[in-house]
């Protein structure tokens, strides 16, 4: 694979909600460029786009998979990445190295809740958008319909620079309003008859034709002063332009046509050779000072800058070991270079340099300023990680990639297999960065957290293939507290004396409520030294070892102010630990006065739906306890915002998918804590018991 010019490479992301047909229309776009031999299947199992065995089981995009194309002196990656919400991680690494973007709307379904996320993510990313209207083929197509669904939903921006001949059954072909010509679909998917406009579709492709000039006119202040003077604009001058406002984000064309009739796909290519940025287009990026990460700038990337790359996607093979997906910003990078890992502080060696053809690997000796390739074997090089000479002073901004919203404890069936079992998901997990593993250091569980069921799924399906290992997959246990209701007083005496030296301390404590969120207070009240100053911080650690160890069901007890007030003493038998005892005994003796209730994590929850399904999400939301606090919309997308106990979250994001066919979209933040319910509080106190006995037994 030969080396190309910055301003003939073209990095393009190609995004969408799952099922707008990615994979169909990268597939026939590779095989229409003689780059695949045949054309496979997603759903028999034979797509050389999703080859991965997990891929074919599930039959759907898993990863995302880099598929260079070349045409003449023109270099185009191509991104395909998944469309399933699970698995956003690498759509979001994708849409951090490429210059442009090509968002997939299904023809009936318009724009999507993932759709609507990755929209988001691409304006804040400042990314080249052009928009693909898929299927216009199938049944109750409107590119009408999804127009005004973009227009509302997405950018006023929009523009369309391709209209469809007919809907649905009706479906022809396409109209292409730059070319002006009419392409003809053929019932064998090989590429469109290229015809001339039919008479009777004139009128309405003049219109279109006017909306283009208008909108372009208006992404330039002396083209517009011409264009409201009657000046004629030339073809060129137009179609300048719209390339220039396509690049700045003026504009975004919007192409139509159908993948599984091989119509407008070649259409959509010409539009990324012609209309899409290079990488040089977009050299100007923020940085952060590598010895003052506070510090930002602005750096010019050229070729001429010392080499600086950006790793978006890391894959662990069997047999190859770990592979780095990078994007060359600036400078060149050769196998056998020394470069600087920016998060550890050490150098990597480059041995091996490759592009990756869907399963297939091609050496490339060297990468240039703008270009993605493959790194083999680095020794600890995360996604996120900048690799750079080290004379470059900056690193590249941290991706920002979502938090976990779906929450697992995995424990192994057998105990001496709980550190492979954990070693083996950690190395695993590595190549994803919205996976998110850790100990949970209050009860000792090892937890995976992910955005949601099919994603951790794989994880686990994957260490159980490396190690055997049976597990158990459980609900993380919830941070419950206690607190008491009301003020109470309560003595603390502990007396022993087996000959010699005894043990004497005795306290007075009174521990009384305070508002939430505010933890455990510890006030001396001692007078005319009925406890010796120097017993006093013995008291204390006491009180706080029995308030962490519970009462009711073992949760801390918390919001609480406890004063010690009185107390007695003894000349030779007192110590620290008497009065430590002592100090336990007074917070045993309050509980059993007091009975502390339960308290619950509450968490605010924010869901976007579309608004058919707002009355299941909210009757679903009254289901687990929550409390509906107000309802809006956002771009066509209703909202509803509420606060749910944590312990009736755990499983959200599977059943919300459920729900609205997976299209709603939900995050969370912790609120506060509040009193459960007698019924739920005796459940808690239930479940503790049992995880005591399983304790114990385990010991």
């Amino acid at each position: 694979m030969k080396q190309f010019d910055p301003k003939n490479i073209r990095n393009v992301a190609l995004l969408s909600h799952s099922g707008a047909g990615k994979t169909t229309l990268l597939e026939q776009l590779l095989f229409n460029k003689k780059i695949i031999n045949r054309l496979g299947n997603v759903a028999d199992g034979t797509s050389q786009v999703d080859f991965l065995p997990f891929e074919i089981e599930k039959k759907i995009s898993l990863t995302s998979k880099v598929f260079p194309i070349e045409e003449k002196e023109i270099k185009i990656n191509m991104i395909d990445t998944p469309g399933y919400p699970d698995f956003i991680g690498d759509s979001i690494g994708a849409i951090t190295v490429c210059e442009n973007a090509v968002i997939l709307i299904d023809a009936q379904a318009g724009v999507q809740i993932h759709t609507l996320k990755l929209w988001k993510v691409l304006k804040d990313y400042q990314k080249s958008k052009l928009i693909f209207v898929n299927k216009m083929d199938i049944e109750n197509a409107s590119f009408q319909k999804c127009m005004d669904s973009i227009t509302k939903q997405l950018t006023d921006k929009a523009v369309a620079i391709q209209i469809p001949v007919g809907e649905g059954a009706k479906f022809e072909g396409i109209i292409d309003l730059i070319k002006m010509k009419f392409y003809k679909a053929k019932a064998d998917r090989t590429p469109p008859e290229i015809l001339d406009i039919p008479d009777n579709l004139k009128d309405i492709v003049e219109d279109y034709r006017t909306k283009i000039i208008d909108a372009v006119a208006v992404t330039d202040d002396a083209m517009m002063e011409r264009y409201l003077n009657g000046e004629t604009l030339s073809e060129q001058e137009i179609f300048e332009q719209l390339k220039k406002a396509i690049i700045n984000d003026l504009l975004v064309p919007v192409l139509c046509g159908s993948s599984i009739k091989n119509c407008g796909l070649n259409n959509l290519f010409e539009k990324f050779i012609a209309m899409c940025a290079s990488p040089l287009d977009r050299k100007i990026i923020e940085m952060e000072n590598s010895n003052n990460p506070e510090e930002k700038a602005e750096i010019d990337i050229t070729a001429q800058q010392p080499f600086a790359g950006l790793v978006f996607k890391t894959v662990v093979e069997d047999h190859l070991g770990e592979m780095s997906y990078i994007k060359c910003f600036c400078g060149t990078l050769k196998a056998g270079d020394e470069v600087l890992n920016s998060r550890t502080g050490t150098k990597e060696r480059i041995n091996q340099i490759t592009a990756m053809v869907g399963k297939n690997r091609i050496d490339l000796g060297e990468l240039a300023t703008g270009d993605i390739g493959v790194l083999v074997k680095l020794k600890d090089t995360k996604v996120g990680d900048t690799l750079k000479n080290s004379s470059f002073s900056y690193n590249f901004k941290a991706i920002n990639f979502p938090k976990p919203v779906l929450f697992n404890a995995i424990k192994a069936e057998n105990k001496k297999d709980q550190e492979k079992l954990t070693s083996t998901i950690i190395a695993l997990s590595q190549s994803d960065p919205t996976i998110k593993v850790f100990t949970d250091k209050v009860f000792n569980e090892f937890i995976i957290s992910g955005m949601g069921e099919a994603q951790l799924d794989l994880l686990l399906k994957k260490a159980k293939q490396k190690t055997n290992i049976n597990f158990e997959i459980t609900p993380p246990r919830v941070p419950y507290r206690e607190t008491i209701k009301k003020k109470v007083e309560a003595q603390g005496k502990y007396k022993k004396q087996s000959g010699g030296r005894g043990q004497y301390g005795d306290c007075h404590i009174r521990v009384e409520p305070l508002p939430r969120g505010q933890g455990v207070e510890f006030v001396d009240e001692i007078f005319g030294g009925a406890i010796p100053a120097k017993y006093v911080p013995a008291v204390e650690k006491g009180v706080r070892d029995a308030l962490n160890r519970g009462y009711t069901a073992g949760y801390p007890i918390v919001d609480v102010k406890v004063a010690v007030y009185d107390g007695t003493y003894h000349d030779v038998d007192s110590s620290d630990l008497a009065f430590q005892i002592a100090g336990s005994f007074a917070v045993k003796a309050i509980c059993e006065k007091c009975q502390p209730v339960i308290l619950e994590p509450i968490y605010n929850l924010e869901v976007s739906i579309p608004e058919s399904y707002m009355g299941d999400v909210i009757g679903d939301i009254n289901s687990r306890r929550g409390k509906i606090l107000g309802m809006d919309s956002n771009e066509g997308i209703s909202i509803v915002k509420a606060q749910v106990p944590e312990r009736e979250l755990h499983r959200y994001a599977t059943d919300l998918r459920s729900l609205t066919r997976g299209q709603g979209d939900f995050e969370t933040s912790f609120s506060h804590y509040e009193e459960a319910p007698m019924d739920v509080a005796k459940k808690i106190i239930a479940e503790a018991e049992q995880y005591r006995k399983e304790a114990e037994e385990a010991k």
